[in-house]
């Protein structure tokens, strides 16, 4: 049955795309991006506030023979990260990956959109895994729109620079 899942969410996540810019993969090469609810190629993604949204993401494993992956999530306003407060640090159990990563793995996950989500004109949700020696494995960048600006937001990484600072959070998996 778990099989039989993880093979339909491929599917679905091979019928529609979000628009995304990968921000620094190491491991993988990311193929698509789908983001709940986001229409197909614009340039951003209605955020709505006290809302829950799912995201599959199908890439390419290349190298990666990590036996630990930890799942972060980012929201960056005007250069300015904010880490959403979710559930799913440990990348290996549920969310359709096995550890080490193989070919064609489809990774799934959710993130709520609190109440106090900071209002922004530009925000790039950035969905980010690095391995147990903080080496980055994936890492995309999704432009979206906090549902209270009308605001076409862009995507850059040299605008969204993700600094070394980030990238070893001390969680636990």
């Amino acid at each position: 049955m778990e099989a039989f899942l993880i093979c339909l969410l491929a599917c679905v996540a091979l019928s529609t795309a979000t628009k995304f810019e990968d921000c620094g993969s190491k491991q993988v090469t990311v193929k698509k991006v789908d983001v709940q609810d986001c229409p197909d190629g614009p340039e951003r993604c209605t955020l709505e506030k006290d809302a829950t949204k799912s995201i599959s993401i199908v890439f390419e494993a290349t190298n990666s023979s990590a036996r630990e992956i930890e799942v972060r999530l980012y929201s960056w306003q005007n250069t300015w990260p904010w880490q959403f407060d979710d559930d799913h640090h440990d990348g290996c159990k549920g969310h359709g990956l096995q550890c080490p990563m193989k070919i064609g793995d489809t990774y799934t996950g959710d993130f709520y959109i609190m109440k106090g989500f900071p209002t922004s004109e530009n925000v790039v949700i950035e969905w980010r895994m690095v391995d147990d020696k903080c080496n980055h494995i994936m890492c995309v960048h999704v432009p979206s729109l906090n549902g209270d600006f009308p605001f076409y937001s862009y995507l850059n990484s040299n605008n969204y620079p993700s600094p070394k600072s980030l990238d070893c959070f001390p969680y636990k998996l």
